[in-house]
């Protein structure tokens, strides 16, 4: 209801209201179960935020003012306190958030919506094979809370997302921590490959086919055509 007050010129300007007509246009070709997946996500995130405002004793107000300090350099003692909470309370959320998904997406994609919509969108532009697709439930409100609950359950601890706590500092930067690293080999004694990185290092470097470029350019002609045939395939793998 809210997209579609913001979808008339009358409640906002075009702008929101280009927008919110798009974003409710894509609402409606969507899968009703994908929808409720949607709006339940979100409204389990936002339930997080409140839940930690609370926790921390944030009002409505001063959350307004946390957002608009974290928009520029803080200048206080105080504003810098407030920007480092605001950000705690927004990265607990964007992982909660990113949790959340990978959840429902793992759960979605074996869903047989999924193949029903592909079936649609690669059919749309023919009017021999093209129907509208049949989504397993005809509307949001048919879809049944404990079904929408299933696809917010944890899944196997290998298929869960996980963000790694980072020090910010290189755990590379002393030989002593560098057996800390996550890809630190006890064999060799190296936490990367240098036979890959030294790979790199030459891919990279501002003369990478160089030699390449120059021999090409000896073994053309003086025929005009040749030459910028010869130019224009060089440019297409990256010698030119």
């Amino acid at each position: 209801r809210h997209l579609e007050r913001l979808a008339t010129t009358a409640y906002s300007d075009k702008t929101v209201a280009v927008w919110a007509q798009d974003t409710l246009q894509q609402m409606r070709e969507n899968s009703p179960l994908a929808m409720q997946l949607t709006f339940e996500l979100v409204r389990r995130v936002q339930r997080l935020r409140h839940s930690l405002m609370a926790e921390t004793g944030v009002m409505a107000d001063e959350w307004k003012r946390m957002v608009r300090i974290s928009r520029r350099l803080p200048s206080t003692a105080e504003e810098d306190s407030l920007v480092q909470m605001y950000e705690a309370i927004e990265e607990r959320c964007l992982t909660e958030a990113l949790t959340l998904e990978t959840r429902v997406l793992h759960r979605l994609m074996l869903h047989p919506d999924l193949l029903e919509g592909l079936r649609a969108s690669l059919t749309r532009e023919s009017e021999k094979y093209y129907y509208p697709p049949q989504w397993a439930h005809p509307s949001i409100n048919s879809v049944a809370a404990s079904l929408v609950d299933g696809f917010f359950k944890p899944l196997a601890a290998e298929h869960e997302f996980s963000v790694r706590e980072r020090s910010g500092f290189p755990l590379s930067a002393h030989p002593k921590i560098r057996r800390l690293h996550p890809d630190y080999d006890a064999h060799t004694g190296y936490d990367h490959d240098p036979g890959f990185m030294q790979q790199e290092v030459v891919r990279w470097a501002d003369d990478f086919c160089l030699g390449d470029r120059m021999r090409l350019e000896e073994l053309l002609t003086d025929s005009p055509t040749i030459r910028q045939r010869a130019l224009s395939a060089a440019r297409e793998i990256g010698l030119r």
